[in-house]
């Protein structure tokens, strides 16, 4: 704490104009005299639903910060576009899932995780506009050196994007479907080819008043977005074998349509 104060003196000194921000994990009594904005690295959710913990815990520190203004500094989840799971379940992370070389990697990071916690995070951001913040923990995986997790030793897999920013997650098209407003329509888990399990929900992410799903050619049914611009048809039963996954929606007179295939063994 002295270190922090003699850093946030040394900061207005050089401008006093400008406002100063500490990122903290941990009890943020400790650093209120510390700087001007208090930020959480915080990472709620990853196979269960962020929003209730998020919510109650940011109200929480709004309502013991002393009127400081609080924010998110970090908040995320890992995923590899190897790793796929459906249902998501963190106590049999085998169950319904692919996997690299057909074995369980010591840390399973399926890419359907990674999108359902942005999904929950940002649920209960988006209703608490006294947020001065929010940054999404990070951008594009990175080098760390001490990470042993994911699919590859010493990356931390927490972007929205690869590595080698070839590869857009589909966290990343979450977040466009709700931030930008060119006309979009993506399908989710369209990396989980390989299956053993036919049940499954189909979830895309739109800023299209609805879409329409085909599969096989076959019209399944259309469905409306959500208040997160998110589609889903649920109980889905795919055929063994091929099965071609289509969805299309309208901009006006502009049709859209995504498209991608998951064979069932």
């Amino acid at each position: 704490m002295p270190f922090v104060k003699e850093l946030n003196a040394l900061f207005k000194s050089i401008d006093a104009s400008r406002l100063t921000a500490l990122a903290t994990c941990v009890d943020q009594t400790r650093y209120l005299d510390c700087a001007d904005l208090i930020g959480w690295n915080k990472y709620f959710g990853w196979y269960s639903d962020a929003a209730p913990a998020a919510g109650k815990f940011f109200d929480n520190m709004k309502n013991t910060s002393n009127g400081k203004p609080v924010g998110v500094s970090e908040y995320g989840a890992g995923a590899s576009i190897h790793h796929h799971q459906w249902p998501l379940d963190a106590e049999n992370k085998s169950a319904g899932s692919n996997i690299v070389d057909g074995n369980l990697p010591a840390s399973f990071h399926p890419e359907e995780a990674q999108a359902y916690c942005h999904e929950g995070n940002w649920s209960a951001f988006s209703e608490r506009p006294y947020l001065w913040a929010k940054f999404i923990w990070i951008l594009a995986d990175y080098q760390s050196a001490i990470r042993k997790e994911g699919d590859k030793d010493g990356i931390n897999d927490k972007g929205l994007l690869t590595y080698d920013r070839k590869i857009k997650k589909d966290a990343f098209f979450f977040y466009k479907a709700n931030w930008n407003p060119e006309p979009m329509i993506y399908i989710n888990s369209r990396r989980f080819t390989e299956r053993t399990t036919p049940e499954t929900q189909i979830k895309v992410y739109s800023n299209l008043k609805e879409a329409t799903l085909y599969i096989n050619g076959k019209k399944i049914g259309t469905a409306k977005k959500d208040n997160l611009n998110r589609m889903t048809w649920n109980n889905i039963t795919l055929s063994p074998g091929k099965n071609e996954i289509s969805v299309k929606g309208k901009s006006g007179k502009q049709l859209l349509e995504d498209a991608c295939v998951w064979n069932v063994n």
